[in-house]
């Protein structure tokens, strides 16, 4: 209930359950918790800490909306792949809140709302952290050390970093609202261009970021380059999701394993690589092949832990096991 729903069970809950004599009352208290609404609340408060940081104050954020679109994706059980999409290729608007002091609203204004626009304005004054944060936390590959040198343990080049950063150059936001006139959360419109944005005075402020980039061609990790005219954040999106990438599934089961059980396969949990080893490959590997054979179902890996031996072990430690830190 508490890795569940974040809240603990009434003591009637947990007598009425202990008394149940039924083979299956796990299996349907599982289920019975993955459809309660506190479930989508739970999650979303774990993405949203791990998406948008513990405190963001930028006036073109709106972490309220941002939250609740988390909630509505957990609570209709969006598919891992899906949602991975949404936030990597999402355009629109970030609210649909009229800041105090506009007079207007921009054309289409509900219709182009999009909240999960938010993760990208999160980082568009500094991309190279963008980036970093696709791979980090999508792919638990670190690569943002790469971004000032090549990886001094690791594969990974200064040029990796550089070509995959190119994939969000041609992606940046334009104001609605002036932030002399209104106040509050101001309507920003990010859109993909044809082009990164000038290099000229006016736009050095929000997008010199981008600049040490914009010339680069975009290179998948360890891939091929993208076609000169192909849209650059979707088929970024579709390559972090492929059934045949060999690091999201991954990424996401050793994610939620370490929030069950205090400790990732790989740990820590975003430094998945050849120098940091699972402790247990077999376990990872089932549990990441079954994800992708059920189409990144997220519900599916909850039920397959919950209603495991392993996570129905006691906590408590014996004397050929206490000093133990990594194999259970």
């Amino acid at each position: 209930t508490l890795d569940l729903t974040g809240s603990l069970p009434k003591p009637e809950r947990v007598n009425a359950f202990v008394a149940d004599r039924a083979v299956d009352k796990r299996a349907k208290l599982v289920d019975e918790l993955l459809a309660n609404e506190a479930y989508a609340t739970r999650w979303a408060d774990y993405w949203d800490a791990v998406l948008m940081g513990r405190l963001t104050r930028e006036a073109f954020i709106d972490r309220h909306g941002f939250h609740q679109w988390l909630k509505e994706e957990f609570a209709a059980n969006a598919r891992w792949d899906d949602f991975v999409t949404k936030l990597i290729t999402a355009e629109g608007y970030n609210t649909n809140k009229r800041p105090k002091g506009a007079t207007d609203d921009p054309k289409n204004f509900e219709k182009l709302h999009n909240p999960a626009v938010n993760w990208f304005l999160r980082y568009f004054q500094a991309i190279p952290e963008l980036s970093g944060a696709t791979a980090k936390v999508f792919l638990g590959v670190q690569i943002q050390c790469a971004q000032c040198h090549d990886h001094k343990t690791e594969k990974w080049k200064q040029t990796d970093f550089n070509q995959f950063t190119a994939f969000y150059t041609r992606t940046w936001p334009a104001y609605y609202d002036k932030t002399i006139a209104a106040v509050g959360t101001l309507r920003v419109e990010l859109k993909d261009r044809l082009i990164a944005p000038p290099a000229n005075e006016k736009f050095q402020q929000y997008f010199g970021s981008y600049q040490p980039y914009a010339a680069t061609t975009p290179r998948f990790l360890a891939g091929a380059e993208l076609g000169r005219f192909k849209p650059r954040r979707a088929e970024l999106a579709k390559w972090v999701t492929s059934k045949d990438n060999p690091w999201f599934a991954k990424a996401f089961v050793n994610r939620v394993w370490a929030n069950y059980f205090n400790v990732g396969i790989v740990q820590p949990v975003d430094d998945m690589s050849l120098a940091n080893a699972p402790s247990n490959a077999a376990l990872l590997n089932y549990l990441a092949q079954g994800f992708i054979e059920h189409n990144f179902d997220m519900k599916w890996l909850h039920r397959e832990i919950c209603n495991s031996a392993a996570y129905q072990r006691s906590w408590k430690p014996n004397e050929t096991n206490k000093l133990d830190q990594k194999n259970f």
